[in-house]
């Protein structure tokens, strides 16, 4: 009989819709099943499912498989579709607005690249952007009107010449496309460092999360779009701990000193998903934690796993061996009691 638990989440979830006569090939039926999964309308091995979902959550690969989990693929709707819901984007419209705004004839900038206060006072209004002006003698000081600018330049949808800011002409047909406009500015997201999480000031220092900004927000979006539920905030915020604790060093400083740099970097992760969801890249709702999010048990897995598992990630995963540090299991237990005391 096939090992359904050797699937990874891709052919997990195709294999049962085809078992339930879905057409998989049929990108409008395959939408309608998963829709009708995330509502709990579809039988399927819910042990298989969690077997896969733990072994995707720690990591580990099947003995003699090299590469990484697939992506539970994604099927999009009719393109006709993806152009309302790109030209419903907030930052679509603002992106375009800017390109129309700065037009061929081009807008005067400083000499260091900025838009001058009167100009920046203009497009925050022309754009919506919610900036506070008074009082403001930079534009640098405008942090949403900054950051729409420098996504168009990342996007290509306007560039400085010679002291002025210009659309760039062969932008046009993007401009006019609103699901090409929403791909070039999805594209640009990976580019946007500085712009949204750099520091403001030689007073200011980057948190965490810039220095490994481009990892980070390619593993969040895969393991969004990966899961069958929604992801709860305390589970995604310490996924990406965990990716600070193998990727930098942290035995430095104090236990305070760490909380302010987690809390700092959490912040500055907030701010990345604002922009997603600006653009229409992610949903965020409030709601309770789907159980699989609470505790995996990894305890059928065998010693092996346990034996050469980083204690980082058997503490994010609740696995027992975990509780032998006691400021480990604290915070377990604080992560536990926040996603089950009411709506993440």
């Amino acid at each position: 009989m096939t090992d359904r638990t050797r699937w990874g989440l891709a052919k997990f979830w195709a294999m049962t819709a085809a078992e339930q006569g879905v057409d998989v090939q049929d990108g409008a039926a395959f939408q309608r099943f998963a829709d009708r999964a995330q509502r709990g309308e579809v039988a399927y091995d819910q042990q298989a499912l969690t077997v896969i979902m733990e072994r995707r959550l720690t990591g580990r690969a099947l003995s003699g498989v090299a590469r990484a989990e697939p992506q539970l693929p994604v099927m999009l709707p009719p393109d006709d579709e993806l152009r309302r819901r790109a030209e419903a984007s907030t930052a679509v419209a603002q992106l375009r607005g800017l390109a129309e705004w700065a037009g061929q004839g081009g807008r005067p900038v400083t000499a260091t690249g900025r838009l001058r206060m009167a100009e920046a006072r203009e497009l925050v209004d022309v754009l919506g952007t919610g900036d506070k002006i008074e009082g403001v003698r930079s534009s640098a000081d405008l942090p949403r009107l900054g950051l729409l600018v420098e996504w168009a330049k990342k996007a290509r949808l306007v560039r400085v010449v010679k002291g002025r800011l210009y659309a760039v002409a062969k932008a046009r047909p993007v401009l006019a496309d609103p699901f090409q406009l929403w791909l070039r500015a999805f594209d640009a997201c990976f580019e946007l460092r500085q712009a949204l999480i750099g520091a403001r000031s030689g007073w200011h220092v980057e948190s965490m999360l810039f220095d490994v900004y481009e990892d980070v927000l390619d593993d969040v979006l895969n393991t969004l779009y990966s899961l069958p539920y929604p992801m709860p905030w305390p589970r995604l915020r310490d996924t990406v701990h965990l990716a600070y604790r193998t990727s930098l060093q942290l035995d430095a400083g104090s236990d305070l000193q760490h909380r302010m740099w987690f809390e700092h970097a959490d912040r500055d992760l907030r701010a990345v998903l604002d922009l997603l969801d600006d653009l229409g890249a992610v949903e965020r709702d409030r709601g309770m934690a789907d159980p699989v999010f609470l505790d995996i048990d990894l305890s059928d897995v065998g010693p092996e796993l346990l034996a050469d598992m980083p204690p980082e990630l058997a503490e994010l995963l609740g696995v027992a061996g975990a509780a032998t540090d006691p400021a480990a299991r604290e915070r377990a237990d604080a992560r536990r009691e926040e996603l089950t005391a009411g709506p993440v």
